[in-house]
């Protein structure tokens, strides 16, 4: 199944920062983005990968600089609709997020995503989604993630 995850890299809320804000800073114009934490090639646990590298690049042709906080995506979604970061990348193209961000007509990346599972499944897991599987994203579960995921509840 190809699916085509719609990465509009800068989703600005409503409730985006002032121009004021922004043109206070020192030198050049800070925009704050949320980079989400376990998505390479596009973004890895430092925030780092293709998703930086072209969003840095058209913010410097205007004269802006970006700084990134690092978080999982659903908190970079949250921290972005509550003002705290300006935008976040590598959002998915879905209901949810095209009512509450504004999304581009054209996505800067797509990519191919699969759904797997164990062979002796008796029902088709696609058929137990209450939305549509074309704007479906799974996150792969690798042991590092899940351990880090039971030390942070654990703790």
């Amino acid at each position: 199944m190809r699916l085509y995850l719609c990465l509009w890299l800068l989703v600005w809320p409503v409730s985006a920062v002032s121009q004021d804000d922004r043109a206070s800073t020192n030198s050049a114009m800070l925009i704050r983005i949320a980079a989400e934490d376990n998505w390479p090639p596009f973004s890895d646990e430092q925030g780092k990968g293709l998703s930086e590298q072209l969003v840095k690049a058209a913010f410097a042709t205007q004269g802006y600089q970006i700084s990134t906080v690092v978080v999982p995506y659903a908190r970079a979604l949250y921290f972005t609709s509550k003002g705290d970061t300006d935008a976040c990348w590598n959002v998915t193209r879905q209901l949810s997020t095209e009512r509450d961000f504004i999304l581009h007509k054209t996505p800067l990346f797509s990519a191919d995503s699969s759904f797997y599972c164990y062979q002796q499944c008796k029902t088709d897991p696609l058929q137990q989604l209450k939305f549509d599987p074309l704007v479906f994203t799974m996150v792969p579960f690798r042991r590092h993630f899940d351990h880090k995921r039971r030390t942070h509840e654990n703790s």
